[in-house]
């Protein structure tokens, strides 16, 4: 493999650190006055490779503005995945059925997020389903009863709006 591809290559696997050390050594050299030049002995150089520096520190540049805007378009689909997924959970919440209700006023009502159901109870499962309890364990418990937690999102939009839980079903009313 020529050189020159060797180069292209290694600078093209350029990391963020290496990108700002050769942006800030190649406008360094090329703006830098020219007593300062000649004082560190390579005021001849700059005149000889003017080009090569300004490509070198455009590109390097580029590369820094290009890894910043993928940076912040990360962040904000992460933020935008995340703001969806709390919007999906509060519709769901507000859609739930009286029992389902029921189930989840225990988690606000004993001010914790685990409680102990059946594995076998639909009603549980189903709010497994909608991705509002979960199983931490599948080997919490003997038997049919296991642990569930309420998740973080559901018990805290659960408890600043404690009016979604007013027309639950006592669990007792369930059987």
């Amino acid at each position: 493999m020529p050189d020159w591809l060797l180069w292209i290559q290694n600078f093209l696997s350029l990391n963020t650190r290496k990108a700002i050390t050769l942006a800030i050594a190649a406008w360094v050299l090329v703006f830098l006055p020219a007593p300062f030049l000649s004082a560190l002995g390579v005021d001849g150089l700059r005149d000889q490779y003017r080009p090569w520096l300004v490509g070198v520190a455009l590109v390097s540049s580029a590369w820094l503005v290009a890894a910043a805007l993928i940076s912040v378009g990360e962040s904000g689909q992460a933020r935008l995945k995340q703001w969806r997924r709390r919007g999906g959970m509060e519709r769901t919440l507000h859609q739930l059925t009286p029992v389902e209700r029921g189930y989840l006023k225990e988690y606000i009502e004993a001010k914790t997020t685990t409680q102990t159901f059946d594995f076998t109870d639909g009603v549980v499962m189903g709010l497994v389903r909608k991705r509002i309890l979960f199983a931490p364990s599948r080997y919490s418990r003997e038997g049919s009863y296991t642990d569930f937690n309420i998740s973080k999102a559901a018990y805290d939009y659960l408890r600043k709006h404690p009016e979604l839980l007013a027309k639950a079903f006592p669990l007792e009313d369930d059987f």
